[in-house]
């Protein structure tokens, strides 16, 4: 409470926080930073979407985004895989009450 007995409220969003905080930045955190102030239980992010990227970061996000694309592609390629087989095994099936 002040001395004029008025209470102040403030109302902060972590977006709020992080935006403020990326003005006064020139860069984001490099992977080395990261792990040590935020730490690897949170997986690295870009933060300030308009500041630059460290190299050490850029490698890893292209890497795991390849990763992501990867493990797409394989779980796509097993969807239709297994959507074939039960084709195969409709129409076998269909055939066979058929006869």
């Amino acid at each position: 409470m002040s001395d004029d007995k008025t209470t102040r409220l403030w109302l902060w969003r972590s977006s709020d926080l992080v935006a403020k905080a990326c003005t006064y930045l020139t860069r984001n955190m490099s992977l080395q930073e990261w792990d040590q102030y935020v730490g690897n239980d949170i997986p690295y992010h870009v933060t300030c979407q308009n500041l630059s990227v460290p190299e050490d970061a850029q490698i890893y996000l292209k890497t795991k985004e390849q990763n992501q694309q990867q493990i797409y592609i394989n779980i796509v390629g097993s969807m239709s895989f297994i959507g074939l087989m039960l084709m195969i095994f409709r129409l076998r099936n269909m055939k066979t009450i058929k006869r």
